[in-house]
């Protein structure tokens, strides 16, 4: 009930107002702000990141690796190259 009238305040707070349309609806204003406010889960945040990230990586599979495991000049330990 309360995310129905989340919505229509949504749909009809630019035009009306916040706390007209807030009052009219009978919604309390921390209660307007608290289903505002609400924490999204991290990978609900993020979901629209994953694909493009996957092809990312498989563009470039070496990405994220160590560097120096890339080339045979850094595989010398520094004692070595003293």
């Amino acid at each position: 009930m309360t995310a129905e009238k989340v919505e229509i305040v949504e749909a009809n707070a630019e035009t009306y107002g916040l706390n007209v349309t807030l009052d009219a609806i009978g919604l309390p204003k921390s209660t307007w702000y608290y289903w505002k406010n609400q924490k999204v889960d991290y990978e609900e945040k993020y979901a629209h990141l994953r694909q493009p990230l996957i092809e990312v990586l498989k563009e470039n599979p070496a990405y994220g690796s160590d560097a120096s495991s890339l080339t045979s000049r850094n595989s010398a330990t520094r004692s070595e190259r003293r």
